[in-house]
């Protein structure tokens, strides 16, 4: 498990001046001041690599990013912000 959390660390290290990140932060442009959106364009392209690195489907991701503090921290999730659902 700490493996995964070095690997985290790198990750989002690099995500500060990847390419990848502009790409999805353009893409999730039109829905960035939207009310409804629960979470912010950096923490969709978080989730993302969470979701991917461990091969969750977006249920087990709702529930890890809910149980887990480390999986939250490297999303940027507050203690008070509730992960999304599905």
């Amino acid at each position: 498990m700490f493996e995964k959390a070095r690997w985290l660390a790198r990750v989002g290290t690099a995500m500060r001046s990847a390419a990848v990140f502009l790409l999805v932060w353009t893409a999730l442009a039109p829905w960035a001041d939207a009310a409804e959106q629960p979470l912010t364009r950096e923490q969709v392209l978080r989730a993302l690599v969470v979701k991917q690195m461990n091969g969750f489907s977006y249920e087990e991701l709702a529930f890890h990013l809910a149980d887990s503090m480390s999986y939250r921290a490297f999303c940027r999730l507050g203690i008070d912000q509730k992960p999304p659902k599905k």
